[in-house]
């Protein structure tokens, strides 16, 4: 018995999200940090897309008007409340306690052979 052998060549895959093509993520942070002219008593602030979604979502959940509104208002000042409840707190990590001359020496003498950054030009 002969058999014919017949090759086939493998499927080529398809190549994924097309160039320049932006995820989920991206196009949101887009929208969400997009600013908009707000008219305010005379004023007119420039407000994130994000922060005007925020204060409506306030001002829904506290008018009492949507039990939705206050639950999701509700869940996110919980998730995202600061730890203290009063102001943002970090920690500072410094060395041993030297007089500002001595830092100031210290930080000269270290960075008397770094290049600056790209683009840095020194003040006249």
């Amino acid at each position: 018995m002969t058999e014919d052998i017949v090759l086939v060549s493998p499927r080529k895959r398809g190549g994924g999200r097309p160039k320049g093509a932006k995820n989920r993520k991206t196009i949101i942070r887009q929208i969400a940090g997009h600013l908009h002219t707000v008219d305010l008593i005379g004023k007119k602030p420039r407000q994130s897309t994000l922060t005007l979604v925020l204060q409506r979502l306030r001002q829904m959940a506290l008018s009492g008007g949507s039990q939705g509104a206050f639950d999701e208002f509700y869940r996110l000042i919980t998730k995202y409340r600061r730890q203290d409840g009063t102001r943002k707190v970090g920690v500072l990590v410094a060395p041993a306690e030297i007089s500002p001359e001595e830092w100031i020496k210290r930080e000269q003498e270290l960075n008397k052979h770094r290049k600056p950054p790209a683009g840095y030009r020194a003040k006249p």
